[in-house]
């Protein structure tokens, strides 16, 4: 979550938008995080100031997952694209993506 606030604190593009700009949103999430210095051993929490200690880094991961958006995006409309979804956010039951 320290990640994610400090996502939507960088930008203001989605202040102001809705569920349909979901997929926009997470794919600049992950492109967010795979832009992350590697080098990081912790982030600090917003409120407590919590000192959170980064086990392993993300970076190559986030960037496959940012990847495998494009891949669904470019795939909206087509049979497969719930299949593309579901390689980014696993196997979800009922999950389908518009």
């Amino acid at each position: 979550d320290t990640l994610a606030f400090q996502f939507l604190q960088s930008t203001t593009k989605y202040d102001s938008t809705s569920y349909a700009d979901h997929h926009q949103m997470v794919t600049d999430f992950f492109d967010y995080l795979a832009g992350e210095p590697s080098e990081r051993d912790h982030y600090r929490a917003p409120g407590s100031n919590q000192r959170v200690k980064i086990k392993k880094t993300f970076q190559r991961k986030a960037r496959k997952a940012y990847k495998q958006c494009l891949e669904a995006i470019a795939a909206q409309g087509q049979r497969n694209c719930n299949d593309k979804w579901r390689r980014v956010f696993g196997v979800t039951r009922g999950m389908i993506f518009v």
